[in-house]
């Protein structure tokens, strides 16, 4: 019973890391954007399907950040999982 008490702490500790960490980024998106860091172009866009940013025209440098921070999320995701398997694991031999 100890070992699933230290598993879900140690869990929800990456979980509120991971999803803090997004939350703040937001906050350095908005500033990054306002620099003209990105070279974004003001103005409405029409698009089907998705809409993420529908008052700026996004330039490569956006387009960049974005699936690094994507690629990113779910390395995060796949670290998470494999910490869960290697804490499962009988090559964790450690008394909890």
């Amino acid at each position: 019973m100890k070992k699933i008490i230290v598993f879900l702490s140690w869990l929800s500790l990456y979980v509120v890391i991971l999803c803090v960490g997004g939350m703040l980024c937001t906050f350095l998106n908005d500033a990054i954007q306002a620099s003209n860091f990105f070279g974004d172009v003001a103005g409405h866009v029409e698009r089907d399907g998705i809409n993420i940013d529908s008052d700026h025209i996004w330039g490569a440098r956006h387009y960049w950040y974005f699936w690094m921070c994507f690629a990113l999320f779910i390395i995060s995701i796949i670290r998470i999982v494999s910490w869960m398997a290697w804490f499962w694991s009988e090559d964790n031999k450690k008394k909890y």
